[in-house]
């Protein structure tokens, strides 16, 4: 019988010219060089159609440091490497866990709203990082472990994960003799195909389900997975007990009818049909004063009353102001400068 195969996939021949009507035979994949010591960002390696990201120094939180002694001596959460037993820590001992200080999100360049959420997700072990462990700056001459973040992926469901941690993707050749998808281990070589992927329908709703899967399908950096394999009849199926989508940040909060705004720590932003009005001994926020979010006027009576705009602008009268989304700085005309 011959046997004919492509990349990332194998069809018997028989098979082929009914179930893989498009089949084109490939060229053997390029050889690759090792992967470098230094992690870089995620970025996406082409080779001819395939694509590769890397599947190493991927880290999880397992629990809070709850130890009762003075910070920094004790404090921070304990980290580990998926699939593996032991992870280096900064002093280059093998552990099985680190205990992680200080948690450094600069090149993921987040604002402060995303950042937060972020390190709930971390905190409470519902993350995937990528990334190196390295020190922190000397506390009281002493350095701690801190860990460098490069890439962050979210759970999705929530829950505990258990199985194997793996990047799932689908394979370009899709037949019912061939498998289906390829999940490629996560910190360490190798990987396992599967015809199916099945989500715990007790974590995961039929929705999301569809989310996740239509993202292994269509996505080139796949779903990060934690599952197991198991035969059912003469084909392998993947379960999910938890799923990992890249972080995505939430962006600036708008700031909501009645809302405090425009000062340090508080909305620039508002939503649509709002503006942050002032008071007049605001100064314009000049001196970091806050305004509240209030709703700009549509229509104004036909008065002239002028006041002169925080903008630098005079309008007939403080409505009109406000229906332009501008505070006013005084009563009057505006003064030239």
């Amino acid at each position: 019988m011959l046997i004919v195969t492509s990349r990332r996939s194998l069809c018997l021949r028989p098979y082929c010219p009914w179930f893989c009507p498009r089949y084109v035979a490939q060229p053997p994949a390029p050889q690759t060089s090792p992967i470098s010591s230094k992690i870089p960002p995620m970025t996406a390696k082409s080779q001819s159609s395939r694509t590769i990201f890397p599947n190493s120094t991927y880290y999880i939180v397992t629990h809070m440091d709850t130890r009762r002694c003075v910070y920094p001596l004790c404090g921070g959460y304990f980290t580990a490497r998926v699939n593996q037993k032991t992870t280096v820590c900064s002093d280059g001992t093998a552990q099985p866990e680190c205990r992680i200080l200080e948690f450094d999100y600069s090149a993921l360049k987040l604002d402060r709203a995303s950042q937060d959420k972020l390190t709930g997700y971390v905190q409470n072990g519902q993350a995937l990082l990528r990334g190196t462990i390295g020190k922190t700056a000397p506390i009281g001459g002493k350095t701690y472990d801190k860990l460098v973040v490069l890439e962050a992926w979210n759970a999705r469901a929530l829950s505990k994960p258990s199985g194997t941690f793996a990047r799932s993707n689908e394979l370009p050749l899709a037949c019912p003799a061939c498998a289906s998808f390829q999940h490629s281990y996560l910190n360490k070589s190798g990987s396992v195909k599967s015809h199916s992927v099945v989500f715990d329908a007790t974590r995961f709703s039929a929705t999301l389900s569809a989310e996740l899967l239509a993202a292994i399908q269509s996505k080139p950096e796949g779903v990060l997975t934690a599952g197991v394999l198991s035969t059912s009849g003469s084909r392998q199926v993947w379960t999910v007990s938890e799923a990992y989508t890249p972080f995505t940040p939430s962006g600036p909060r708008l700031g909501k009818l009645g809302e405090s705004c425009g000062s340090r720590g508080l909305p620039m932003d508002w939503e649509t049909g709002l503006f942050c009005q002032r008071p007049d001994t605001a100064n314009c926020g000049r001196a970091d004063a806050p305004g509240t979010c209030q709703t700009q006027p549509s229509v104004c009576p036909t008065i002239y009353m002028p006041v002169c705009g925080c903008d630098g602008k005079t309008y007939s009268s403080r409505c009109v102001a406000y229906g332009n989304a501008v505070s006013v700085d005084y009563e009057g005309i505006c003064k030239a400068p």
